[in-house]
């Protein structure tokens, strides 16, 4: 309902000029009458006698009618085509209808064609048809608008919405263009996106009071879901049929679809806001949502399980999980209402008798980021540590292990000091005696999401190599308390500074020992930082196939992993490569100027991500915002100090400033990031700039700064930029839709049919080709297929 279908039919007949026979079916008429008299009366105006032989007849009831009716119809020997519409099928009940066009479709009679626009498949028996090529069936994602389609409409209506409005329409309508037109009637009136008194009235009477009550009470109880399988909604329901249910709303309401490759079950959104409105003053919703978050405990994914338990009231039960080994969440632990549910408890002390799951908590503020709250989370720490070094009534053994775990969280109200984290680290292991940490496991995030693992805990300058060491020589410890987290971590803060430093081979030997080290305790995390610095690597040294190849590997190894955490780590990383190869299409969306979204990421202030923002915005050459952003990150009040992202901030700077106000102002900013990298010996950082810093390092060193560090950046800046034309002349640089045309013209499409695969003009196609021939430096299509080839630009 509501997606066009009958509107979609009716054009696509009148533009093709076929002539066609309409009926469409009322809900409250005998369905079998009301099809055969519009069968007779329209049969009479090709073929009178016809016509009339067919309503005395009457609607084929056994096999004689059946045969005579089909003897009527071929001599009805239509000369040209015709199409039979039946629409609103839906309010067809029976068989009788269908059955009898299965059976003409069998027959296949010359010119006719009949189109069935329905909501429900129940009575129509059309796989047999479908399996012999007599049928097509064209789904409710097949007339959905798409959100260009949606943006379109919108123009054409003359009323168009913000582009934040435009984005939640297309999110919250899902393609159903009816929901779009009443939602821009709303807009018009001031009504945000979302549920209004139209959207209200209409579902309510055409896809929730349609439905007797205990069918409105299951889709209440599932609406507490966003998606959900069969066998979940059996157990939350309790309702009996529910599978049977599930297939009936299945085939009857296209406001409940399924993907059979999952077996999930999706409610509309519109439905679904719809029903957890009225959800919402519901006397069972607590009871619900236990059931829900019971269904999650027995998955064993328990943050949505607490998620559903604390929506149910069971506050001391989630705490009373969290304090038990085999239910503590592995990653960390946060859902809507944790924060709130910890400041309400009713005493201190009943916090106090569920340790490790305070300490949870104390661990979210301290990841957060944010001052207050880590200074907050540490007060509760230390309240936390002298009340059980003071509680003479518990076992000095269990005292312990609490104070060991006490230790553990401490790790982390030290983030960004090495030095201290390792002391906590080993006062940790001595009071644990043996026993491993119950909130650290192998599991747990070790690197923070950021592809960078030394940038974290690097805060002084000419401290790199020391900062280095220290990770080398106590971190592993962080492996013994925690079952394998962390494994491979001194190789990787090794292989870090020796790539900052210049000792390439060494860097890559470290990093593959990481790599492989990390491999053996399933430590994500690690990997990814050993492959970012392979991939930095491989790009200074022209072997960037591959480069190419681990980042394929890598997205190949995320879907295995597939957490929101990883997500944004191989984000930063594909941001921070693209933007050194000048690739700019293909550096994530959400990273891109005017696109940056709040981080999904424990340290909400990691300055990783920044250094990635401002690269993609110096690639953009709006120069006056790269300078505006440095500045503004440089004075930033940031709970930790990163050294190496105020370096590339610095060097980001000197390129803002040499292209706002000449030669002289980007050197002085130049030098500055300099004196900066110095006392390290940093090389790489200013290398991955080369072609925005050159000029400026001649200049530098040709008026008196002509010393060995100075020197060894400049070389390798010179060597870098050669890289990068090469890897440009190698076809590197072709867009995401040049290599995707590229790819289609390899496999023998003309321009005109890889327009239309494309959905874009020929135009389009053949200046997409000339751009492709003009970086590959070919003349034609042949020669840039054979170059695009022997560069592995595609399979």
């Amino acid at each position: 309902m509501g997606y066009g279908k009958t509107t979609a039919v009716r054009e696509y007949l009148t533009k093709k000029g076929t002539p066609s026979l309409w009926i469409s079916f009322p809900s409250s008429e005998n369905a079998v009458s009301y099809f055969w008299d519009n069968i007779s009366r329209s049969a009479e105006k090709f073929n009178s006698d016809a016509g009339i032989q067919l309503k005395n007849l009457g609607f084929p009831s056994d096999a004689l009618q059946t045969s005579q009716f089909f003897s009527i119809l071929d001599n009805l020997s239509l000369k040209e085509k015709m199409t039979l519409v039946l629409d609103d099928f839906h309010f067809v009940k029976g068989t009788q209808i269908g059955s009898l066009l299965v059976q003409i479709a069998k027959r296949k009679p010359r010119n006719l064609f009949i189109v069935i626009i329905t909501r429900d498949l129940t009575y129509l028996e059309f796989i047999e048809l479908f399996s012999k090529g007599l049928c097509q069936i064209i789904s409710q994602n097949t007339i959905r608008f798409t959100d260009d389609e949606i943006r379109d409409y919108c123009a054409i209506t003359g009323c168009m919405p913000s582009g934040k409005d435009l984005k939640k329409i297309c999110e919250y309508a899902d393609g159903w263009i009816l929901m779009v037109y009443l939602i821009l009637i709303g807009l018009q009136d001031g009504i945000p996106v979302g549920m209004n008194v139209m959207i209200d009235e209409l579902v309510d009477n055409a896809l929730f009071s349609v439905y007797e009550e205990p069918i409105r009470r299951f889709l209440l109880k599932l609406s507490v879901l966003d998606s959900f399988t069969a066998q979940q909604a059996v157990f939350i329901t309790g309702e009996a049929g529910t599978r049977e249910l599930l297939k009936m709303l299945r085939r009857e309401n296209a406001f409940l679809s399924y993907a059979d490759a999952t077996g999930i079950y999706k409610i509309h959104n519109v439905l679904l806001d719809f029903l957890r409105r009225r959800q919402a003053d519901s006397l069972q919703l607590p009871e619900i949502c236990r059931k829900t978050g019971e269904w999650y405990l027995l998955q064993k994914d328990f943050i949505r399980a607490y998620e559903f338990l604390y929506r149910a009231s069971e506050t001391e039960r989630i705490l009373s999980l969290l304090n038990e080994e085999g239910t503590i969440a592995n990653r960390h632990v946060t859902f809507k209402g944790y924060i709130e549910m910890f400041k309400s408890a009713s005493k201190e002390e009943m916090l106090f008798r569920y340790p490790y799951a305070y300490l949870q908590y104390i661990s979210t503020l301290l990841l957060s980021g944010d001052s207050s709250r880590i200074k907050n989370g540490l007060k509760l720490l230390y309240d936390l540590r002298l009340y059980y070094k003071k509680a003479d009534s518990i076992y000095s053994g269990d005292k312990n292990l609490v104070l060991g775990e006490i230790s553990a969280v401490h790790i982390l109200a030290s983030f960004n000091s090495a030095e201290k984290m390792v002391v906590c680290c080993q006062k940790a292991i001595g009071l644990l005696a043996g026993n491993r940490s119950r909130l650290f496991t192998r599991e747990s995030e070790f690197t923070f999401s950021s592809p960078y693992f030394l940038f974290c805990y690097f805060n002084e300058p000419g401290k790199l190599k020391d900062t280095a060491e220290i990770i080398s020589a106590g971190f592993p410890n962080f492996s013994l308390l925690s079952d394998g987290c962390g494994a491979g971590c001194e190789y990787m803060a090794l292989s870090e500074y020796l790539l900052e430093t210049g000792a390439w081979e060494a860097a890559e030997l470290n990093a593959l020992k990481a790599l492989y080290l990390a491999e053996t305790k399933e430590q994500t995390g690690i990997r990814f930082c050993a492959v970012f610095v392979l991939m930095r690597l491989y790009i200074l040294q022209s072997r960037i196939e591959e480069g190419r190849e681990l980042l394929k590997k890598l997205r190949t190894d995320l879907g295995m992993v597939n957490t929101p955490v990883y997500n944004v780590t191989v984000e930063l990383m594909e941001g921070y490569i693209y933007s050194c190869l000048g690739l700019a299409d293909r550096i994530p969306r959400r990273l891109r100027p005017n696109e940056l979204l709040p981080a999904d990421t424990p340290h909400q202030s990691l300055a990783f991500r920044n250094i990635v923002y401002g690269k993609t915005v110096l690639l953009s050459k709006n120069y006056i915002e790269l300078e505006m952003l440095t500045e503004a990150f440089a004075s930033h009040d940031s709970v930790y100090i990163y050294s190496l992202g105020l370096l590339h901030i610095q060097i980001l700077n000197s390129i803002a400033k040499y292209h706002l106000y000449g030669l002289e102002e980007g050197c002085a900013s130049l030098k500055k990031a300099l004196e900066m990298g110095r006392s390290d010996h940093i090389i790489l950082a200013f290398a991955e700039y080369a072609g925005n810093i050159l000029n400026m390092m001649q200049s530098i060193i040709e008026k008196g700064q002509d010393d060995t560090y100075c020197n060894e950046i400049l070389n390798h800046c010179e060597q870098y930029t050669k890289n990068i034309k090469k890897n440009i002349r190698n076809g590197y640089s072709l867009s995401g839709r040049e290599l995707e045309i590229l790819t289609l013209a390899s496999e023998g499409l003309t321009r005109g049919e890889i327009a239309d695969r494309l959905c874009v003009s020929a135009g389009t196609v053949q200046t997409h080709l000339h751009n492709i021939y003009r970086k590959l430096g070919v003349g034609g299509k042949a020669a840039a297929i054979k170059k695009a080839l022997k560069s592995k630009n595609f399979d």
